[in-house]
């Protein structure tokens, strides 16, 4: 597998090197779908605005606006965005050598914004800012001790069918007793 830019299939593309930082703020069309690959430095990456969803060799996650993606260079994944298409700050660097995670993290939002803040308008200090937000965000996803994927419920629902094997038990019912949306059990 060969390794891609991030900005591949992208409609806009904003970025910066700042440090041992390339931060870029890139946009993808509705519907798109990126197949297999990988990047060659690590990434952190936040959703800004819209909807991917990620496929990882071990798990999949949903990514609305708002979550943290990370991963370490050369991570195989395929992306499919939302009918909306997607924002998404990424913050690369070969200092990134983190695990693989998808989560919801206002913190790194915030700092997303403010990187997008300094790409849109850039004066002498910015690539100092831009250093300083990356490493913020570094420091956060180093520090992130979200599961690759939502492993205790899903261990819970495996617990439950075990314990209740014999029964005729519904998916809904088990989404109840464990208290997450039906539809993560169709």
């Amino acid at each position: 597998m060969s390794a891609v830019a991030v900005s591949d299939g992208t409609s806009r593309r904003a970025s910066l090197t700042a440090g041992r930082f390339r931060v870029s703020e890139v946009a993808f069309p509705p519907n798109r779908r990126l197949p297999w690959h990988a990047h060659p430095l690590g990434c952190i990456a936040i959703v800004a605005d819209g909807v991917v969803d990620k496929r990882f060799a071990r798990f999949e996650a949903g990514a609305e606006t708002g979550a943290m993606i990370t991963m370490p260079a050369e991570e195989p994944h395929e992306d499919r965005f939302g009918r909306a298409g997607a924002v998404i700050v990424v913050v690369e660097s070969r200092a990134f050598a983190g695990h693989v995670s998808c989560a919801p993290h206002p913190e790194a939002a915030l700092l997303a914004m403010r990187i997008r803040r300094e790409l849109a308008e850039p004066d002498v200090f910015t690539p100092v800012a831009v250093e300083g937000l990356a490493l913020e965000l570094t420091a956060l996803a180093g520090r992130n001790r979200f599961p690759a994927r939502a492993e205790k419920w899903v261990e819970r629902a495996r617990d439950v069918l075990l314990e209740r094997f014999r029964e005729s038990v519904g998916t809904g019912e088990i989404a109840d007793e464990l208290v997450v949306h039906r539809a993560h059990l169709p």
